[in-house]
């Protein structure tokens, strides 16, 4: 089997894809994800529009980070911390849902 070679983020190998995983889901108020034990890297993918913020109690509003839909994000988040997640407020996609979905890549 070949390795995976991102030209963004490198030997995707490195990184164990394949962990656990968590769907969060994605709607106009902010969702908490589970709080990860480990500090490791996550790799994010919305179904749609969304802004995430991390922390031990976070709350994401429409000024947190924006993640584009269906666009894989590779992110580190310390140990006892969770992401939230709330849709983006767009017009003209008011009311759309979805879910976030968090997979653990590797401990650091």
């Amino acid at each position: 089997m070949g390795q995976s070679i991102s030209p963004r983020y490198g030997n995707m190998d490195a990184l164990g894809l394949g962990g656990d995983s968590q769907r969060v889901p994605i709607t106009t108020g902010s969702v908490q994800s589970a709080a990860f034990p480990n500090s490791t890297y996550l790799r994010l993918v919305a179904t749609v529009q969304c802004h995430v913020h991390t922390g031990s109690d976070p709350v994401a509003l429409q000024d947190s980070m924006y993640l584009g839909a269906d666009q894989p994000e590779y992110f580190v988040i310390s140990a006892g911390k969770k992401i939230a997640v709330i849709a983006h407020n767009d017009p003209e996609i008011v009311g759309k849902e979805g879910v976030l979905y968090v997979t653990e890549a590797g401990e650091i």
